[in-house]
């Protein structure tokens, strides 16, 4: 499998009170390879021109807010009508945790996951012959844990 895992919601809980979200939990099964990102994220709608600048980028989400400010300064869409149906799927995303939106992922048996894009979850369960594959250049966070350049495996968590 591969693509990029997002769990959207809101900005920051504190500043807006309780959100209404929900954790993502995901797993990897026997003999499943996953290749892409996976993270809480924040997010905006966008124009079908914003979402092309997304898909060229490899559908990653931002890592900084700067960078995502000024994207949504040229893209974001902050209001459509029903003529313009089509721009509702279109979104781009901020890496962001706020507590409602937490990525949960857990892999078995033999499952690998290659990590490809700045990743952000909460937890990560390996058992078995499982592991995950970070390279350098790119980050994983899990909690408070941030990895690169590594293999993870359950003996290792």
């Amino acid at each position: 499998y591969s693509g990029n895992i997002y769990n959207a919601s809101g900005s920051d809980a504190s500043i807006h009170g309780a959100l209404n979200g929900s954790a993502l939990n995901v797993t990897f099964g026997a003999n499943t390879t996953y290749s892409g990102a996976a993270a809480s994220t924040a997010a905006i709608h966008v124009t079908y021109e914003g979402a092309v600048k997304i898909k060229e980028n490899g559908g990653f989400a931002f890592d900084s807010e700067e960078a995502a400010n000024a994207f949504a300064e040229e893209y974001q869409n902050v209001s459509f009508d029903i003529t313009h149906y089509f721009d509702l799927g279109h979104v781009a995303n901020l890496i962001h945790a706020n507590g409602a939106n937490n990525v949960n992922i857990s892999l078995t048996d033999n499952a690998i996951w290659k990590v490809t894009g700045t990743s952000l979850v909460q937890s990560l369960s390996i058992e078995g012959d499982a592991q995950v594959v970070v390279p350098e250049g790119i980050t994983l966070t899990v909690g408070e844990n941030e990895y690169t350049n590594c293999t993870l495996t359950a003996d290792m968590l």
